[in-house]
């Protein structure tokens, strides 16, 4: 009898393993496949691996002198040009006249009040001028005069000291005399009268002796006076002309001011050549308008740019530029290279650069970059770059392979970007 569902034979069959290999070969097309599927996969990583990808910005720029452009503008009022000394191209030279402006306000009878101010304070000076020679003329009378007075006060001194000597002599003679009589008089020789007679004349000659002494000392006085005027002359004389050369000065500073407030005229602060001339006789100007600029002589060019501060973090100096003329067309002249020099610290805002050929919206760095020709190839000759010539200019930020780049997501993520 028979136990289970199936036969022995059967499941000792199930049991038993296959002998033998078994061989399974796969179409040519399918080989293929595989291998250039593998190799397509190894050149994509390859790829991926050696070849970079930058990121790029574009900013604007424009090109300047290395040295700077000065650039002249009016005064913050109203005027009018009245004379221009220079002309487009025009080499200067440091201290030359450019041009002259006229800030004088009109009078009703065509004359302009600055100028009859300063006719009034030239009238003024001119009187001043002729006190200060009339002056001058007047210390050398007086010290002719007092030097006159001091000679003849020393001579009459020196007479007076003779005649003062005369009266002493007298005077001791007297007193002999007077001595002899009262010897003569105690032998009753002779009488009281001729006694009283000599006695008298003691005096007398004592009195011209000390009236003759007490003139030296007025002369003497008249001496020291004399020569106390004498000294303080030049004093006195100095002092007058110290306080008339003020006033002069005083005026001189008038003039001056009311010149400048009427007229006021430009000079060249450095060697250059003129250009960007507006200005012109008889041209009405107003606060900041620009008159001038002044190129300085074989100086180089360089390039100017303004970075803003979203693409500012990664310029240095160095970094390469690939720039795009706005004057020549990059599609027929092609990119022109350069490379930075320097980064400014300080942010510059759009209201400190309103002079800036190129607008600027938005805070920005200032760049300073040079430029490998100053020359353009065009229709066979070179023409040179001027100053003031705009472009705008592509900056390399960050240089990272393809594969960083697809996989940027993922190291975001891990922080490590």
């Amino acid at each position: 009898m028979r136990k289970g569902l199936f036969r022995q034979q059967a499941l000792r069959y199930q049991r038993s393993p296959i002998e033998g290999t078994l061989l399974m070969t796969p179409k040519p097309a399918y080989v293929w496949f595989t291998f250039f599927l593998i190799f397509w996969l190894l050149a994509i990583g390859v790829f991926l691996s050696i070849s970079s990808y930058a990121r790029k910005t574009t900013v604007s720029g424009w090109l300047s002198p290395s040295e700077g452009v000065e650039k002249i503008y009016a005064e913050p009022r109203k005027g009018r040009v009245s004379a221009v000394f220079v002309e487009e191209g025009q080499q200067v030279q440091q201290g030359n006249a450019l041009l002259s402006i006229d800030y004088g306000v009109q009078h009703t009878q065509g004359k302009s009040i600055e100028g009859k101010q300063q006719e009034e304070l030239d009238k003024k000076l001119s009187r001043l001028s002729e006190s200060l020679r009339l002056r001058t003329q007047q210390f050398s009378r007086e010290n002719a005069q007092l030097v006159q007075a001091l000679e003849h006060a020393n001579t009459d001194k020196r007479a007076l000291s003779s005649l003062s000597d005369l009266a002493y002599q007298g005077y001791q003679l007297a007193s002999h005399q007077l001595e002899a009589q009262t010897a003569l008089i105690a032998s009753a020789s002779i009488s009281r009268a001729e006694y009283q007679q000599a006695k008298l004349a003691v005096i007398q000659a004592k009195q011209q002796w000390q009236q003759a002494i007490r003139e030296v000392k007025l002369k003497q006085a008249d001496i020291h006076r004399l020569e106390y005027q004498l000294a303080e002359l030049p004093q006195a004389y100095s002092r007058d002309i110290v306080v008339i050369e003020n006033q002069i000065s005083d005026l001189n500073s008038q003039r001056l001011t009311l010149t400048k407030a009427a007229s006021h005229t430009l000079y060249a602060s450095r060697d250059g050549v003129v250009s960007a001339l507006q200005a012109y006789p008889g041209l009405n100007i107003q606060q900041g308008y620009p008159l001038l600029s002044i190129t300085p002589l074989h100086a180089q060019i360089e390039a100017t740019l303004l970075v803003p501060v979203s693409a500012a973090g990664f310029i240095e100096e160095g970094q390469a530029l690939a720039i795009r003329y706005d004057a020549f067309p990059h599609q027929k002249f092609g990119i022109q290279e350069g490379s930075i020099l320097s980064v400014s610290q300080a942010l510059v805002l759009p209201g400190e650069w309103s002079h800036a050929p190129v607008p600027m919206k938005e805070p920005a760095y200032l760049v300073k970059a040079a430029i490998a020709r100053s020359t353009i190839e065009a229709y066979g000759r070179s023409v040179p770059l001027r100053t003031g010539m705009t472009f705008s200019a592509d900056v390399s930020l960050s240089q990272r392979s393809l594969l960083e780049w697809l996989l940027e997501p993922v190291y975001s993520i891990t922080g490590r970007l």
